[in-house]
């Protein structure tokens, strides 16, 4: 799709052009989660199987870890809403070999998350 073709070059060109913050670890696995999981605009983990996405997920996870424990930024709570769905969707039956009791956690998780944002509006649309 488009979307994943400009997300790959952004990638690409960031990797070119800035190859210590790829090395480093900030920013760009959580932006490779994203475009990997995909699960708002298609099915979900559409070009992955289940250890590619488990991959992923701690990949973007330790990034998120690694942003707090180095740069002092904390995970926003639409970032951690985003990772939960992802590791949920990739546990949730879409492959052989998922853990259905942890999706259902996840999702769980992502509900409680969600009556932490103060609009009504917003919780509407993520729900």
């Amino acid at each position: 799709s488009s979307s994943q073709k400009m997300t790959d070059d952004a990638i690409s060109w960031l990797e070119n052009k800035y190859p210590e913050l790829v090395g480093a670890q900030f920013g760009v696995p959580f932006l490779l989660f994203l475009n990997a999981w995909a699960g708002f605009f298609q099915p979900a983990w559409s070009y992955c199987n289940l250890t590619q996405a488990r991959t992923i997920c701690r990949n973007a996870a330790a990034c998120l870890k690694k942003a707090a424990s180095e740069l002092g930024r904390s995970t926003s709570l639409l970032e951690s809403i985003l990772l939960k769905l992802g590791i949920a969707d990739s546990e949730s039956g879409i492959f052989a070999g998922g853990f259905s009791k942890t999706s259902i956690e996840h999702y769980k998780s992502v509900l409680r998350d969600v009556d932490r944002i103060p609009s009504e509006t917003a919780k509407r649309a993520i729900r």
